[in-house]
């Protein structure tokens, strides 16, 4: 369904993106490599939400746990579609 963070007293709530489910492996791990990924580039908190979230819903588009993990252009790609922003704030 989504996700919350929290940093301090910031807190967001982030739904999950609409697409259509093939396989659910390899979410959780999209999801936290997609985290961690913009930790090490030192991007802002809810960037790297953001992009967690994308890249889980994205690893459910595909069978398997990694062959399609989506990369950071697959993230970018979808983030700058005009219909939608997954992050409630």
């Amino acid at each position: 369904a989504g996700c919350i963070a929290t940093v301090g007293e910031e807190r967001i709530e982030a739904s999950a993106i609409v697409v259509d489910v093939v396989d659910t492996v390899g979410a959780g791990d999209a999801f936290v490599g997609a985290y961690l990924a913009g930790l090490l580039r030192d991007a802002p908190w809810r960037e790297r939400v953001d992009d967690a979230i994308v890249a889980g819903g994205l690893a459910c588009t595909v069978l398997g746990d990694r062959d399609g993990s989506p990369t950071r252009e697959d993230i970018a790609s979808w983030r700058r579609r005009a219909d939608h922003d997954p992050v409630s704030r």
